[in-house]
């Protein structure tokens, strides 16, 4: 198996504080994947839990990985993964995404070929076009 380099930004949105504490214990004793993860709470969102990479390593069927946490959250929790990740493989960046069930990736490398003055005009035209995330990367 191949690994690559990142980090990801998945979390869940639980509907009380018991099932947040539920979801943890179940998932750290009964899911097979949950060796990739460190799972944490944070006081601003109480009902969120991330699911941080445990290491920085994305292994090559870590798209199937996600799957698996998200079919297993749906089944026994009825709720779903969100989120995205980033990796490097080869000098290439991928971001890739979670959103009800389907995964969708994007290389990030399409910006090399732009120069400086175009990558800050599309980088405008995409602030004052989309919202924006605001969270930042997990350490």
């Amino acid at each position: 198996m191949s690994y690559a380099t990142g980090y990801s930004y998945l979390f869940v949105r639980c509907k009380t504080a018991k099932q947040c504490e539920y979801l943890i214990k179940q998932f750290e004793s009964e899911n097979q994947n949950s060796n990739w993860f460190d799972l944490y709470q944070n006081d601003h969102s109480p009902l969120k839990i991330f699911f941080s990479l445990r290491n920085c390593d994305i292994p090559s069927d870590f798209d199937e990985i996600v799957k698996e946490v998200d079919q297993w959250l749906k089944h026994n929790f009825k709720i779903s993964l969100e989120g995205y990740w980033w990796y490097e493989v080869a000098g290439e960046q991928f971001r890739s995404e979670i959103h009800s069930g389907k995964i969708t990736e994007a290389s990030l490398n399409w910006l090399e070929t732009f120069t400086v003055e175009q990558i800050n005009k599309i980088r405008q035209y995409a602030k004052n076009s989309f919202s924006q995330t605001t969270h930042k990367k997990n350490a």
